[in-house]
């Protein structure tokens, strides 16, 4: 039997919760109608490593004949943040104005009806703004950009997109379209889109991936869900950071186990499942709890041990010490579960730290599943203190519950993972997933080291490494610059150690993501203070600099409709473009030219070259816009084609690759950022030119005097180096830029002495 799990949610690192698809709600009572209607909805989502970049464009119709002042809404996912938010007015695109200020409430009451049935619907994360003036039968247009997490289990990414609006929207919109585009370090081997069929996947090379679903007439019935799944078979590390010019840089670290661990790979594990049978469980969710911790009892290992509470007003154990996982123990336990039945209080302290005290051996896994709503007022910090064993804490709950933040504080700071179930769940499936996580753990203790570069990591205690699961952290770095990430921790065999070599970049444009992803996190750390001990002038100073130093909504700021900051629509994207990959191949209509860029790249729009054998000049031949990825030339099919393909961005800066069917490598006009650094007295600076042209390398300060020209004359196509000698600068901040034709970049390096 499907049973759909109303409170309960599936044990994930990263997980996607189903909402619904944005709305806008009319503030005069006399439009005829709830909501102005959605006309369409293109989503463009960028998932490098685990991390997902949404972009929703929507467009929704003023149907009467007055003008409307209306509220645009979007259920976020509980673990996601909106990064920026767009409207238009007149054919103009303004970004909307983030300021100490309480959202747009929607309009009516809430009390019931539409109103209650629509805030029900947004959930505690939605995002909220008022637009002013939709003019009478136009198309009011908004873009929202947001930041969250991909679910990981086994070598598959999953990521989820809510459309299912059947509560309000009982028409088809006009158009949907979806594209995802994914940038992997493994191998990708397959890949779904679910439910709507239709959907076109190019993969350019093994490690990236684009999907692309355009539907007309579509009814928004059902969420989106995208998997993907690459190879995982050793234990994998993905790291992506990025500089700043005016503050320290910010980084992004992944571990993904392998899957295919075997016994002898394994820990025993001490397991106490922790079952709150008072507040909000009752009924059905009481059933539906009870069945889940049934069916964890079930999978436990032959030489497992386990224990099982429950606690109202005060704590009730299955057994007073841990018992072997015998089929009869099973047997016993979930014949008392099936005795349990609602009641009052909450003792989820003591009931913890009742657990705690199971525990003794050193060489198992010692874990607590807790199942619960979260209301209770227990300590967080309390518990991390008494939890001496460092046992791992696993809090399960509804996605919507009050008590979400204190449970996943909880988790973070005991060596856990939170996870929260969607009304949508499917008990038995999830369930599946949940215990197949945490069952086969390989590797406890784990304790990370990266140097006195790094800081402000997040979170503040690291996981227990499970088969086929991933762990994250997210900090600060000082300097750019080569370091070690060390792992040391415990497997079944004895200690474990690892030492991986990372670099710290100079640059400030590539992987932009890795700051808005700190803050998320950084955000959401200070709003589970805020949540469970209260607020204090401190949090709300510290969430606030937060929020808009880095343009991030936190709980005390809300985006608004001002025009203030008109845009260049498609500048919102990181204004950079890299080629990773080219090919030229012959058919039988003539030539074709493959390029394929990086994901978190924006390019408006590809010219292409084809040089001329008998001049050596290069011949503008075409120009197509910044989404496509291949040009057929029918007027030209030879062995030796040249071509030269500029990416063009919004504001009109171009990046240059060469590519010929003698050599598929790309040789691109860029900039290297300088090593070592920081240095003293002497660094190295190496930069790529791609044709014959002028080329200039300035050095300069902060305030961009010139401080040395190190080339300026004209250089052939190639690679070259150049030596930079600091001894008459004190201690601080430069810059470097290169210019070569059209193409200008610049880097920061620092002089340390």
């Amino acid at each position: 039997m499907r049973t759909v799990l109303k409170y309960f949610v599936t044990l994930t690192l990263f997980i996607g919760i189903l909402c619904a698809d944005g709305l806008m709600r009319p503030s005069s009572k006399s439009y005829p109608g709830n909501f102005l209607r959605h006309r369409m909805t293109k989503v463009d989502v960028s998932i490098i490593g685990q991390i997902a970049q949404t972009t929703v464009y929507q467009e929704f119709v003023n149907e009467w004949t007055s003008s409307t002042d209306a509220v645009y809404s979007f259920p976020l996912p509980p673990d996601a943040r909106a990064t920026a938010v767009y409207f238009w007015a007149n054919d103009t695109m303004f970004r909307a104005v983030l300021k100490v200020k309480e959202q747009a409430v929607n309009p009516g009451t809430g009390d019931g009806g539409i109103d209650a049935q629509v805030n029900l619907y947004l959930g505690p994360n939605a995002l909220r703004m008022m637009i002013p003036n939709v003019p009478a039968g136009g198309i009011q247009r908004v873009q929202l950009e947001y930041i969250s997490l991909c679910n990981y289990s086994n070598g598959t990414s999953e990521y989820r997109y809510p459309m299912n609006t059947t509560d309000f929207v009982l028409y088809p919109v006009e158009l949907f379209s979806f594209t995802v585009s994914v940038n992997s370090n493994q191998t990708i081997t397959s890949s779904s889109l679910l439910p709507l069929s239709g959907a076109v996947t190019k993969q350019s090379d093994p490690q990236h991936l684009q999907l692309t679903l355009d539907k007309s007439k579509t009814y928004l019935t059902s969420d989106l869900l995208f998997t993907y799944t690459a190879t995982h078979d050793s234990l994998q590390t993905e790291f992506y950071a990025v500089d700043n010019d005016t503050m320290d840089g910010h980084f992004v670290m992944t571990l993904k186990s392998p899957s295919g661990a075997t016994a002898n790979d394994v820990f025993r594990k001490n397991v106490v499942f922790i079952m709150d049978r008072s507040s909000d469980m009752f009924g059905a969710t009481l059933a539906e709890a009870k069945t889940a911790i049934a069916e964890c009892i079930k999978k436990l290992n032959a030489d497992d041990s386990f224990n099982l509470f429950t606690f109202d007003y005060s704590v009730t154990k299955w057994r007073n010490t841990l018992s072997k996982a015998t089929p009869g123990a099973k047997d016993s336990a979930v014949q008392f579960l099936s005795t349990l039945t609602f009641s009052y209080g909450s003792a989820l302290l003591s009931s913890v730290q009742n657990a705690i005290d199971q525990f003794s051996s050193d060489t198992t896994q010692n874990i607590i599943v807790l199942f619960s709503d979260g209301k209770a007022v227990a300590n967080p910090d309390q518990i991390r203190t008494y939890n001496t064993k460092k046992a791992s804490i696993m809090t399960i709950a509804g996605a919507s519950t009050a008590g979400r933040q204190r449970l996943e504080m909880i988790a973070y700071l005991n060596y856990g993972i939170p996870a929260f179930i969607s009304q949508n769940e499917i008990l038995r499936e999830r369930m599946m997933q949940i215990f197949d996580r945490i069952n086969l753990p390989v590797m406890k203790d784990v304790r990370y080291e990266i140097g006195t570069n790094v800081h402000s990591i997040l979170p503040v205690t690291s996981s227990s490494l499970y088969k086929g699961s991933l762990t994250y952290f997210t900090g600060r770095y000082k300097n750019p610059g080569n370091w070690v990430f060390s792992i040391a921790g415990f497997s079944p065999t004895g200690p474990v150690f690892k030492d991986i070599p990372l670099s710290f970049p100079a640059d400030t444009v590539k992987n932009k993501f890795a700051e808005a992803f700190w803050a998320k996190e950084k955000i959401d750390e200070i709003e589970r203070r805020i949540a469970v001990f209260g607020e204090t002038d401190s949090l709300k100073k510290a969430d606030i600099a937060v929020s808009l130093g880095y343009g991030i909504r936190c709980k005390y700021t809300s985006y608004n409709a001002e025009k203030t900051f008109p845009v260049t629509p498609g500048a919102t994207s990181a204004d950079a473009v890299e080629f990773v990959s080219t090919h030229i191949s012959l058919n039988s209509e003539g030539t074709l030219v493959q390029w394929n860029i990086s994901v978190s790249s924006s390019a408006k729009e590809f010219r292409i070259y084809r040089e001329n054998p008998v001049t050596a000049a290069f011949e503008l031949i075409a120009v197509v816009n910044g989404s496509q990825t291949e040009w057929l030339d029918v007027e030209h099919r030879r062995p030796d084609a040249v071509y030269r393909i500029e990416a063009v961005t919004s504001s009109g800066k171009v990046y240059v690759v060469l590519v010929s069917a003698a050599g598929q490598s790309p040789l691109s006009a860029s900039l290297h950022s300088n090593y070592p650094n920081p240095f003293n007295p002497s660094t190295t600076i190496g930069y790529d030119n791609p044709i014959k042209q002028h080329v200039t390398l300035i050095v300069h300060d902060v305030a961009g005097r010139e401080i040395e020209r190190m080339v300026d004359e004209e250089k052939e196509a190639g690679s070259y180096s150049v030596s930079f000698n600091s001894r008459m600068l004190t201690t601080g901040v430069y810059f470097y830029t290169l210019r070569a034709g059209s193409f200008v970049q610049t880097k920061k390096m620092t002089v340390l002495k």
